[in-house]
């Protein structure tokens, strides 16, 4: 009875290295590192600190912010501001005529402004008043008034004095209107005022605002054919505040 043939040698020849399988060691497997083999570990990142820094900056202006608006809401409730109210008291206008599709003369003003609030002073300044006709954009006549101010529950008297500017006149049938108003003695004039007012209480609240102040109806009548005219009526003529 025969022995079976030997195993075939390994492949790659050559004394023992184990570089043929099955008998030698086995190849590796794929990824696979030997434990001798240095990782590559990636790199550290090292911290952020501008951020940290930033994010605490943004969250105290949110805090100055979110804390403003709340003390401003409170105070408003608090201390419940009032716009002024103005009234017209006295209107006038001398050596008044149209000339050439140029309306001349000179035009005096009384404006009582009253201060209806409890707990706030009012402080106004940078006034200006002008005097139209149908249209505030074209004005006949303007000038700038001192700055004034006003206790609480207290009340005081523009006086306005205004002369023909140089300036954009009104459109050719507001002239034929107002001549003709004119010629039956009675022209409707309009005053208006623009200002910067500013509300105080003590040292620690102050609010700023604009005005524009227009007041309309105006009635002048006039005496024959003098250019003389005054404001009909002895009722004061309340204005209309816009801020």
């Amino acid at each position: 009875m025969g022995y079976p043939p030997p195993y075939p040698p390994p492949h790659g020849g050559g004394g023992g290295g184990g570089g043929g399988y099955p008998y030698g060691t086995p190849p590796p497997h794929v990824g696979y590192y030997p434990t001798n083999h240095p990782q590559l570990l990636p790199f550290p990142i090292p911290p952020q600190r501008t951020s940290g820094f930033a994010r605490g900056i943004l969250a105290a202006l949110t805090f100055l912010v979110v804390a403003s608006c709340t003390i401003s809401v409170i105070m408003y409730i608090v201390l419940r501001p009032q716009i002024p109210e103005f009234y017209v008291t006295a209107f006038s206008v001398t050596n008044f005529n149209i000339s050439n599709s140029v309306p001349m003369g000179s035009w005096d003003a009384n404006v009582t402004v009253d201060n209806k609030n409890q707990k706030l002073k009012a402080y106004f300044e940078r006034i200006q008043s002008y005097v139209y006709y149908d249209d505030p954009r074209t004005f006949l006549s303007w000038s700038t008034e001192p700055a004034f101010s006003l206790e609480r529950k207290t009340s005081g008297v523009i006086h306005a004095k205004m002369t023909t500017i140089d300036g954009e006149q009104p459109r050719a049938a507001a002239l034929e209107e107002m001549d003709e108003e004119r010629r039956k003695g009675t022209v409707v004039f309009g005053l208006g005022l623009g200002l910067m007012g500013t509300f105080k209480s003590g040292w620690w609240w102050t609010s700023h605002f604009g005005m524009r102040v227009y007041c309309d109806g105006l009635d002048v009548g006039f005496v024959g054919a003098s250019g003389t005219g005054s404001l009909r009526g002895g009722n004061p003529r309340q204005c209309v505040v816009y801020v």
